[in-house]
């Protein structure tokens, strides 16, 4: 018999069913929940509210102890008619907060992949997620990375994926970031406490060939050229298309250039870029042909140099890009290709730790299964078991748990079957791919912010006012006062003037108000 416990926003509930799954794809687990009551009579049409605190716990033939689940409400739904009335609270755990939080525009340099971890948690998610299970440094360094809004769930994704490690929340809202398959349940699973099983191989996630592709740099270079070897002809290919070009002949800059077509089929006489009207053009480039010419115009006059040398400045756009293959998979397989564009990626490293990454886990067929379990209760996603079920040519293999999924209700409750895992690694379907088409464009729509913004935030809160008051006596020391007894006589024995005084506190008194 399994016995379960309620509690949201400190007070216990009785609900008719419970439902939550501990997931992880590749390099992350997240956990979500779904808890339906019967709304008899609207017994619970204003008890919960967004946001509030879930806490689950569970235990076999004892009560209900050990917590299992610890999330967030986001979402309330009533439905129902007549004597049906439903409530259901949705939610996930604290990975929500992750998903929830964008990081600052910032760019790290030479840092390692832990100590990254633990400055974009502590920068953003401060006071709600501690990070005390966050190895630091665990030896994964990054020559640079940059980000612009992109959600610290996210982040920590891409880095989880960079180190081969994963991450999770647990029960005590601390990030754990580990190595992949490093933690193991301590279970075997066999038909002594497997009640279904099924497994499934599948090759259309098999990839042997990766291309990763970044951001585009321009890069600096120097190309020179003997104007009297060349000549009689004005016209230089270059080896790359030229960005931001500058033409020195005989180490002198020859002022200025323009683009050559760039006018259309009517010859504007303002035209900075034609040399019948331009005065002071000396050359034009062709961008797509590599190419730039020296002029010669009505306007312009005639720059086609016959002796000096040659050298010419320009910036050329260089494709961060790197490939990756393994042979023994082509061979196996048949070549199965994949192409990787992001242009959050900054650096030839970067590319290829991502492509290495991507081909490891990639690369060989992938195993599926799913269970439903006897008699175990306590699994965290991410964990890994022992499999021996023989009749499906799984033999004493240690699987990594995909998900955990429990279902508390009367009756799975009553016959200690509340949980289902799948394990190894997970077939990508339609829920996948839309989850990564989503990612993609929220990289397209984030990848050009950028800037200095100033905002002004002001606040409103009551500061208790201290009063204070003080009486105090003054000497008049040495002052002369007109008709004064003492002070106003100056050759008097009794007189005063010469004299300082302290004052005195008479009296003195204060409070808050």
């Amino acid at each position: 018999m399994i016995n379960t416990k309620l509690i949201i926003n400190n007070t216990e509930y009785k609900a008719e069913s419970i439902n939550f799954e501990k997931s992880v794809s590749d390099f992350n687990t997240s956990s979500n929940f779904k808890i339906v009551f019967n709304n008899y009579n609207g017994d619970y049409d204003d008890v919960f509210a967004l946001n509030e605190e879930v806490e689950i716990y569970a235990d076999k033939d004892v009560a209900a102890t050990t917590q299992v689940f610890l999330g967030i409400i986001e979402k309330i739904d009533y439905k129902g008619s007549k004597m049906n009335e439903k409530l259901t609270l949705t939610g996930r755990d604290y990975t929500a907060v992750l998903q929830d939080l964008n990081i600052q525009p910032n760019v790290f340099r030479n840092i390692d992949v832990g100590d990254l971890v633990k400055v974009l948690v502590e920068s953003t998610a401060k006071g709600v997620v501690t990070t005390n299970n966050v190895a630091r440094p665990i030896g994964v360094e990054l020559p640079k990375i940059s980000y612009s809004y992109k959600s610290v769930y996210d982040a920590l994704r891409e880095l989880a994926e960079i180190a081969e490690y994963y991450f999770y929340i647990d029960e005590d809202k601390d990030l754990h970031f580990v190595p992949r398959d490093s933690i193991s349940s301590g279970l075997t699973f066999d038909n002594t406490n497997i009640t279904r099983a099924t497994f499934k191989t599948d090759d259309k996630t098999i990839f042997n060939k990766v291309w990763v592709y970044g951001d585009t740099l321009l890069s600096g270079v120097n190309e020179q050229f003997n104007a009297e070897t060349i000549y009689p002809g004005s016209v230089y290919t270059l080896t790359d298309k030229p960005h931001n070009m500058r033409v020195y002949l005989t180490g002198s800059i020859q002022q200025y250039g323009g683009v050559l077509d760039f006018v259309g089929a009517i010859q504007d006489t303002t035209d900075p870029n034609n040399p019948q009207y331009a005065s002071g053009l000396s050359w034009l480039m062709n961008y797509d042909q590599k190419q730039f010419c020296f002029v010669s115009g009505t306007a312009a006059g005639d720059n086609i140099p016959t002796t000096g040398s040659l050298s010419i400045d320009y910036d050329r756009a260089t494709t961060i890009a790197r490939y990756k293959q393994d042979v023994d998979s082509i061979v196996a397989y048949g070549p199965k290709e994949k192409v990787i564009s992001n242009n959050e990626i900054k650096d030839f490293l970067h590319a290829g730790t991502i492509a290495t990454s991507f081909l490891s886990d990639n690369k060989d067929p992938k195993i599926q299964g799913d269970l439903d379990i006897y008699g175990v209760l306590v699994m965290n996603a991410g964990e890994t078991a022992v499999i021996n079920i023989p009749f499906h040519n799984v033999v004493n293999q240690t699987y990594k748990i995909l998900s955990a999924k429990y279902k508390f209700n009367t009756l799975t409750c009553s016959s200690d079957q509340v949980l289902h895992i799948t394990l190894n690694k997970k077939i990508s379907d339609f829920t996948d791919t839309l989850k990564d088409q989503m990612l993609r464009l929220r990289q397209i729509e984030m990848q050009n912010i950028g800037g200095v913004l100033t905002r002004l935030e002001t606040k409103i809160e009551l500061i208790p006012v201290q009063r204070h008051y003080e009486v105090y006596t003054q000497g008049i020391g040495s002052a002369f006062i007109l008709h004064h007894p003492i002070n106003g006589f100056i050759e008097s024995s009794n007189s005063l003037i010469g004299e300082m005084r302290d004052a005195q506190v008479l009296f003195a008194s204060g409070g808050d108000f």
